[in-house]
């Protein structure tokens, strides 16, 4: 009896015949996906649901939501990991149907418009369970499906026996998932001065389990209520004179990195993959001084603290208690103030000088403009 069941669940959603396969484990909706999957043909009411299911995956990976798994050889793998074997299993599945039913080829191009297959050397490694003759089947069935629509049988041959074919080109999409990773895959960059450090430091850390990347910098003006003699004799307390044994405890942005640490399940996996997305900086340095920077209005001091409540500035502290490099930051904030003003000149004279010329030209352009402004643009 054993032996039948296990070759019935071998077989029922053929491709997947590996015991500790992620989709064949999960909750009851990638069991119905499942059994929507394996039937030969799908109508228009069945892709749609399949369609619908994939989203609530995406959906429950940007969330950052757990799989609940019933194999135990699964349970010890990271989050990410099982998301993305359960996104290579569901296109390696589809690949197979899709070579003779259009609508499992439907729902693939779906997949594929927010999940595009992975090269081999990204694919997770490490698992305890049959890692690389799994990835590298997943990731021969799919390069296989992708020359079938678009190579000859050749070619096909040559992926099948071990040959490198490039992934194909993610496609993009307006749909509001694919905002999501592309917001997700950006960094949100934080100018952190004037700000009070426990308020910036909750929002930043609850930003950063929704899964979006973080990028604090200017950590030297960052604002602690209190006065400076109080905040300087609670911190040394906390160091209890032992400095010179632990000198990172000194500088600003391991102050500000701590307090965001204490605000996160650091010791769990998504804790520690939320304090990976964070980085903190003193002054803004070279790839962040020429982007735009944010600030956040319900941890600003000026919208936050009374104006007769005193306060201290956290680069004071931290120089007070050890820090060094108070006047190398200061310089370099002075040259890059210089660099900013100049550019802002320039912006403001090209912007008079467009206007200029726009007005130059406005009544040789006005038939023009009028059938431009007919179909919404300006």
């Amino acid at each position: 009896v054993r032996a039948v069941r296990h070759l019935e669940r071998s077989t029922l959603y053929w491709p997947l015949t590996i015991n500790d396969s992620v989709l064949l484990s999960a909750s009851s909706s990638a069991k119905s996906l499942l059994s929507l999957l394996s039937e030969e043909s799908l109508d228009d009411e069945e892709i749609k649901a399949c369609e619908n299911l994939v989203k609530k995956f995406l959906d429950m990976e940007v969330r950052g939501e757990p799989i609940t798994v019933s194999n135990r050889s699964l349970r010890s793998a990271r989050r990410e990991d099982l998301y993305r074997l359960l996104f290579m299993e569901l296109d390696s599945m589809l690949c197979r149907y899709a070579l003779v039913s259009d609508g499992h080829a439907q729902v693939l191009t779906y997949l594929r418009r927010f999940r595009p297959p992975e090269p081999l050397s990204s694919q997770p490694t490490g698992l305890n369970f049959l890692d690389n003759i799994r990835l590298q089947q997943l990731d021969s069935d799919s390069q296989q499906h992708q020359l079938s629509v678009t190579e000859p049988v050749s070619k096909r041959s040559r992926v099948a026996s071990g040959a490198a074919a490039p992934p194909p080109a993610p496609v993009r999409s307006n749909q509001s998932v694919q905002d999501w990773y592309e917001d997700r895959s950006s960094p949100l960059i934080i100018d952190a001065r004037g700000h009070l450090l426990g308020r910036l430091a909750a929002v930043v850390a609850k930003t950063l389990l929704l899964g979006q990347r973080v990028v604090v910098v200017r950590c030297e003006g960052i604002n602690i209520s209190g006065s400076f003699f109080r905040n300087k004799t609670r911190y040394h307390e906390f160091l209890r004179k032992r400095l010179n044994t632990k000198p990172s405890r000194g500088p600003i942005i391991s102050i500000f990195w701590r307090t965001v640490r204490g605000m996160l399940p650091h010791k769990l996996a998504r804790g520690a993959e939320a304090l990976d997305r964070l980085k903190v900086f003193e002054g803004i340095p070279s790839p962040y001084d020429k982007a735009k920077r944010q600030v956040v209005p319900s941890a600003l001091k000026c919208l936050r603290l009374k104006t007769r409540r005193k306060f201290c500035v956290l680069g004071r502290l931290s120089h007070e208690v050890g820090w060094k490099y108070q006047g190398v930051i200061g310089t370099l904030e002075r040259r890059r103030k210089v660099k900013s003003a100049h550019f802002h000149k320039r912006q403001v004279r090209d912007r008079q000088l467009r206007a200029k010329a726009t007005e130059k030209v406005k009544d040789r352009v006005a038939k023009y403009q009028k059938i431009i402004e007919s179909y919404g643009h300006k």
